[in-house]
């Protein structure tokens, strides 16, 4: 019967074609789950790298506190509020120089406790840092 042999088709059957959408389906589910993993990854850093920032510019604004003169205060910088509000560890006692002479100062440790909020008003950051106070108890004499 060779009318019989010629009629087979070149093409792919139907069974094939769903086997082969199956795969693709299955390797396309997978590349879609690994997107998504990568990009909450990605958020996650992202936001992570907004606290590091908001951290470092806290710090670097409160370096100028004097939490002995000033104990609790709110700073405004670029629409970012730090507020702090100080709490003691040891001290006031007299400030002495490397030789241990006496200084016109007093110091003491304090712990800052620090809340950043974002231009939103929505808390950014909380964290505490020690940082120390001063008092000037007497005038500088002149030479």
């Amino acid at each position: 019967m060779p009318g019989r042999a010629d009629r087979r088709q070149a093409g792919f059957t139907l069974l094939e074609a769903i086997v082969a959408l199956v795969i693709f389906s299955i390797g396309a589910m997978s590349l879609y789950a690994w997107l998504g993993v990568s990009l909450e990854a990605l958020h996650a850093t992202a936001r992570a790298q907004e606290r590091v920032v908001a951290t470092a510019s806290a710090l670097e604004v409160l370096r100028k506190v004097n939490p002995m003169a000033q104990e609790a205060g709110t700073i405004d910088v670029d629409g970012h509020t730090y507020a702090w509000k100080a709490r003691s560890i040891d001290g006031p006692r007299p400030a002495v120089t490397q030789l241990g002479a006496p200084t016109i100062f007093q110091v003491a440790l304090f712990e800052l406790e620090v809340i950043v909020t974002g231009p939103d008003g929505t808390e950014t950051e909380r964290f505490a840092v020690r940082q120390m106070g001063h008092r000037q108890l007497q005038p500088l004499e002149e030479d």
